[in-house]
Parts: C-alpha cells; sequence; structure tokens
C-alpha cells in the first residue's frame, strides 16, 4: 500500500512540476515577445558604441588614444542616440572584432538578456556568417541575434526542413539540367561554348 501512495504522489508532482514548466516557457516567450523592440533598441546602441570604439581606436593608432578615450567616456546620452540612428548598415565586423566584443561585459549581459544561450557563444560568428565571408554587416549581426533569442522552436526546426528539402529539388534540377547539357555535347564535351 505505502509503494502504491508514492507512485502516485510522484505521478501527480510530475504532472504539477511539467504543467508549471510549460507555463513558465510560455510566459517567457510572450516576455520576449513583449520586449523584442526594446531589446533590439539596445542591441543597436550596444554595436553601434562597439563600432565607433573600434573604428576609434583604429583611427588613434599613432595618436593621443587618451583624448579619445577620455572623450569616448564623457560623450552624452544625447550623442549615443544619434550615433545609433547614423549607424552603418553596410560597415563589416571581421571575426577577429566581434570576438573581442564577446569579451565585453555589456554584450555579454545584452546577450544573457535576450536569452542567448552561453554554450555557443564562441561559435555565434560561425552561426551569423551565414555566408561564409568571414565578415558580418552591422545588419547581420542585429538581426541575427534577435533571431537566436530563446530557445529553439517546432517552426524553426520545421522552417529549416522545408529549406533544405526546396534546396535539395532544385539541386536535383540543376543537376539533370547539367547531364542533360553534358549528354547533348558529345564526347568529351565537344560543342561545349568556352
Amino acid at each position: 500500500y505505502l509503494f502504491v501512495t508514492v507512485g502516485i504522489f510522484n505521478l501527480i508532482m510530475a504532472t504539477f512540476l511539467d504543467y508549471v514548466m510549460a507555463v513558465s516557457c510560455k510566459r517567457r516567450q510572450h516576455e520576449r515577445e513583449i520586449n523584442a523592440a526594446e531589446m533590439e533598441r539596445c542591441l543597436r546602441q550596444l554595436v553601434s558604441e562597439l563600432c565607433e570604439r573600434h573604428s576609434s581606436y583604429h583611427t588613434a593608432v599613432g595618436k593621443n588614444s587618451n583624448l579619445l578615450a577620455c572623450c569616448w567616456r564623457f560623450r552624452g546620452a544625447k550623442q549615443r542616440i544619434k550615433e545609433v540612428a547614423k549607424l552603418d548598415p553596410s560597415m563589416t565586423v571581421s571575426k577577429i572584432v566581434f570576438n573581442t566584443w564577446l569579451s565585453d561585459q555589456r554584450m555579454l549581459d545584452l546577450l544573457d538578456d535576450m536569452d542567448i544561450a552561453s554554450a555557443s557563444r564562441n561559435r555565434l560568428f560561425d552561426v551569423l556568417d551565414s555566408n561564409m565571408s568571414g565578415h558580418l554587416k552591422v545588419k547581420e549581426i542585429i538581426s541575427g541575434l534577435m533571431k537566436l533569442r530563446g530557445p529553439a522552436e517546432k517552426c524553426d526546426v520545421i522552417a529549416t526542413l522545408l529549406s533544405v528539402k526546396h534546396m535539395m529539388s532544385s539541386v536535383e534540377d540543376l543537376r539533370s539540367t547539367v547531364s542533360g547539357m553534358i549528354g547533348n555535347s558529345g564526347p568529351a564535351g565537344e560543342g561545349m561554348a568556352p
């Protein structure tokens, strides 16, 4: 009788914990949706500051960098808001620069606030660099980090699966077209234009 009672109690506790975890996940997802605009604004501001600091550092080589650092520290919030609005979307960031950004405590705090997994931060650049160019545009950084917020959801997995299926059909069509061109050209590629 005691084992049955303990078993039923464990079943009730498991059901209760499952419900609490599901509600907690839904609540966090709802909070992420509500805070999306604020998080994007904070991310834009921080990226703007990091870009400015990086470009200021490189232009100050051989100059009075202490004066530049001092000017950077005492710049007002109004100026920072203007800089966010002037953020150059064509500016690119290399992997080395991006990894130095990941050592900035403000960036780490923002990534925590955005609920971006801490285990994958050392691979963030490779994830965001979808075209594998070795550089990220500011727009890629901001939109990519906004998409990485929170845990992976079912729609993310399905979207990836559908994209891969579409790519596979496109590659198959391309393969059959190329095979047809090679087959029509005769032996050793005769008749093909250089």
